[in-house]
């Protein structure tokens, strides 16, 4: 009779314990997903299926109307490589909110505009400006969602420049070596001839081969980059891999002798990093950057099939993990009073480059008194402002007097020099306006 009443205990415990695990909350696991549901931007990718009119495809995604769904939505068309944001609560946004919406700046024809409008006809998506470490100013266009990663083109290229700076501090990268002497695939050729400082300061000249790719709008080296990367539909003899586009490149100056801005320069860093590292330029960037952060959103690479991320223009966040990232590089590598880049790297940014160099190019002409300086445009202008532009509108602005950091994410398929000045133009104005506020 013991052993029987025995039995009966241990069979209710077993049933209790069974119910109290199927009542336990299951653990959230993260894991990264190439397609997302929400309600699509800009008018595209709309019914189930959508319309031929409405559909983005790898042939159209660069043009209008289609660019406006898929800049923001650029891990549901190709292949990505997260940048994981962490279990952690997000680093708090401090705010102290202006109304800048109609605060007058000039068009790019000289007129008198409001900020607000002159955004929409610009074709914003997302635009933050931040003082001393709050956030004044925040708006979002056509559709875009805070928690949306926006992909930011060439803004990606100081991600991989801090990277191999943290590398170089720490003895693992000597900037005045050749870039063959970590990548031996690349002896004899146009990137690895080059030292890791004239890649870092885009002093390395060279074209592709065409392939004969060409498409209305789009420059060579970019077409190549995409085409490596699937961004553009596979071509016959084109690049399968960012690593053979790196291997085509064929010289055209010695380098360090001319200022040639070209992705090339920073891909090949990218694989610096990740011969250096034994690892991605995702897990690199995640374990030294982003999590260090406390961003809101994971973060993703556009990469190629071989799972190479594009170092020069594949990163993709939103808009509020851009301010974050911003005000660490405005203090320094500061992020709430701790350090997690050293201070040297900044210091270092802000000397500039040679500015001989710069003004013999053809850049000089769009970017007049500028200079570049590890993966940074060095703007020179009163206020020691130095920032990254990226391919149809997108921005990120550093202004050390104003201690103010402006992001600006678009997605302008025309987005052109006299947009870019008029630009330049309102954030400094922006700037003039805080510091007066302050007094």
């Amino acid at each position: 009779m013991k052993t029987e009443k025995k039995m009966l205990l241990s069979a209710i415990a077993a049933c209790c314990l069974l119910t109290a695990c199927a009542k336990e909350p299951k653990k959230e696991t993260h894991q990264e997903t190439n397609t997302v549901t929400k309600e699509p931007s800009g008018g595209m990718m709309t019914g189930f299926p959508p319309s031929p009119e409405q559909t983005v495809t790898k042939e159209n995604w660069m043009q209008d109307p289609y660019i406006r769904w898929s800049l923001s939505h650029m891990r549901e068309m190709i292949q990505t490589k997260q940048v994981w944001r962490g279990t952690g609560n997000p680093a708090p946004l401090k705010y102290a909110p202006k109304n800048l919406n109609n605060f007058t700046i000039a068009d790019e024809n000289g007129e008198p505009v409001a900020l607000q409008q002159f955004l929409t006809q610009t074709k914003t998506d997302a635009f933050l400006v931040m003082h001393e470490g709050k956030v004044v100013y925040e708006e979002y266009f056509n559709n875009t969602e805070p928690h949306e990663q926006h992909w930011m083109a060439s803004l990606t290229k100081v991600f991989t420049g801090l990277l191999v700076s943290t590398l170089a501090d720490e003895g693992k990268i000597d900037m005045t070596a050749k870039a063959s002497s970590y990548l031996p695939e690349l002896e004899n050729t146009a990137f690895g001839n080059a030292t890791v400082q004239q890649l870092m300061d885009m002093q390395v000249s060279a074209d592709f081969p065409t392939h004969g790719f060409e498409k209305s709008g789009l420059g060579n080296q970019d077409a190549q980059l995409f085409l490596a990367s699937g961004q553009l539909p596979a071509i016959k003899g084109g690049p399968a891999s960012i690593y053979d586009m790196l291997k085509e490149a064929q010289e055209q100056k010695e380098p360090g002798t001319a200022f040639s801005y070209n992705n090339g320069s920073a891909e090949t860093l990218g694989w610096i990093v990740r011969r250096v590292t034994g690892k991605s330029l995702a897990k690199v960037m995640e374990e030294r950057i982003w999590l260090k952060l406390h961003p809101e959103e994971d973060a993703y690479y556009v990469s190629d099939l071989l799972g190479t991320e594009q170092a020069s223009a594949g990163l993709a966040a939103t808009l509020r993990d851009m301010a974050r990232f911003g005000d660490m590089v405005l203090n320094h590598g500061m992020v709430n009073g701790k350090r997690i880049l050293p201070e040297t790297i900044f210091s270092e940014i802000a000397k500039g480059g040679n500015q001989q160099l710069f003004i013999e190019s053809a850049t000089e002409i769009d970017k007049p008194s500028y200079s570049y300086h590890n993966l940074w445009w060095i703007t020179n202008n009163e206020n020691k402002a130095f920032e990254v532009t990226g391919s149809y509108g997108q921005r990120l602005y550093i202004d050390p007097k104003a201690k103010m950091v402006i992001v600006h994410l678009s997605s302008n398929a025309d987005h052109n020099m006299e947009i870019q000045d008029a630009y330049s133009n309102a954030y400094l104005k922006i700037a003039h306006f805080l510091m007066q506020q302050k007094k």
